[in-house]
C-alpha cells in the first residue's frame, strides 16, 4: 500500500515537471514539431475538462476532481503488485492523473496545462496527466471485463474473510 503511495507521487511530479517545463520554456500556443506527422507539443490552457467539456467552470471542475481524488487515495488502499497487478496499476494510473489535474485547477488561473498533440489526427490537446487517466480507465475497463471473475471492482466487493464469516454466520 505505501508503494501505491509513493508511485502516486512519483507520478505526479513527472507530470508536474513536464508542465513546469513547456510553461517556462514556450510561448502560449507555440508549436514545436517532435516526431513530423506524429507528435507537437503545442502549449495550451485547458479551462475545462475532457475535450473540454464544462469550460470555464474551474470551480466545479476542481471541487470535481478533489473529491474524485479522494476517492481514488482511498481506493489506493487495495493496491497490491502481488495479489492484483492490472486493477493496482490502473486505480494508480488514475489517482496520479486525477491528482496532476487538480493541482493545475486549483493553483493555475488560466486553467490545466496542456501541451501534447499528435501530428496524424484531429484529436485534443493533452497531457501526461490525461496519458495516466486514459491508460488507467482502459485499464480499469480491461480488468473489469476480461479478468475480474465476477465483473466488479474490489473497491465494490467484501473481501474473502467478510463474505466466509457471513456465510458460516447465516448458516448457524
Amino acid at each position: 500500500m505505501i508503494l501505491g503511495y509513493i508511485l502516486v507521487i512519483a507520478l505526479v511530479f513527472v507530470d508536474q515537471i513536464s508542465k513546469i517545463l513547456v510553461v517556462s520554456l514556450m510561448n502560449l500556443n507555440q508549436q514545436i514539431t517532435i516526431i513530423p506527422h506524429l507528435l507537437n507539443f503545442h502549449f495550451t490552457y485547458n479551462t475545462g475538462a475532457a475535450w473540454s467539456i464544462f469550460s470555464d467552470q474551474r470551480v466545479f471542475l476542481t471541487i470535481l476532481s478533489l473529491v474524485a481524488s479522494i476517492i481514488f487515495l482511498y481506493v489506493m488502499k487495495d493496491f497490491s503488485m502481488k495479489k492484483n497487478k492490472l486493477y493496482s496499476i490502473s486505480i494508480l494510473l488514475i489517482t496520479s492523473g486525477t491528482i496532476g489535474n487538480l493541482i493545475d485547477r486549483a493553483f493555475r488561473s488560466n486553467g490545466v496545462v496542456d501541451f501534447l498533440e499528435f501530428g496524424f489526427i484531429d484529436f485534443p490537446v493533452f497531457n501526461v496527466a490525461d496519458s495516466f487517466l486514459t491508460v488507467g480507465v482502459i485499464l480499469l475497463a480491461i480488468y473489469v471485463i476480461f479478468i475480474s471473475k465476477d465483473g466488479s471492482i474490489p473497491l465494490f466487493k467484501k473481501n474473502d474473510e467478510e463474505t466466509n464469516n457471513d456465510e458460516q454466520s447465516s448458516e448457524r
